[in-house]
């Protein structure tokens, strides 16, 4: 019976603890829906994404261009 109401009080004094983490994290403020890491990282991908396009339009163009050339030979 010592032990089970040694576990049982060292649960609580956990639980103790952790209740005002658990207040912390449900906390919102209502004027902000969403983390400044998704902007960081929708912003980066739209970048990845500009990049992207202009070199496989560059791309695109080199083997264009190389597919009209003739080869010079001597």
């Amino acid at each position: 019976m010592g032990i089970n109401t040694l576990i049982i009080n060292d649960i609580h004094s956990q639980q103790n603890l952790n209740k005002p983490k658990e207040k912390l994290r449900d906390h919102r403020h209502p004027f902000v829906d969403f983390s400044f890491g998704e902007r960081f990282v929708e912003k980066m991908l739209r970048g990845y994404e500009a990049v992207y396009k202009h070199i496989t339009s560059t791309v695109h163009q080199i083997n264009k261009f190389s597919s009209t050339s003739k080869p010079y030979v001597i």
